[in-house]
């Protein structure tokens, strides 16, 4: 009973190493998007101010 026991808790230990694992690549991946959108919002923030300002030269 003791043997089975142990080999359960190590499987479950690698079961939880492997689970965080993938949680830390999630992560990873999220704060990487996270990065390209606020990258791309002031890319389009600063667009929008530079057609702002050639229409007010155009007036």
């Amino acid at each position: 009973m003791r043997e089975s026991q142990h080999i359960t808790f190590e499987q479950q230990d690698q079961a939880i190493k492997k689970q965080l694992k993938v949680i830390g690549k999630l992560q990873k991946r999220v704060k990487a998007e996270q990065r390209r959108k606020n990258q791309l919002a002031s890319q389009l923030k600063e667009l929008k101010q530079q057609q702002n300002t050639k229409e007010e030269i155009n007036r």
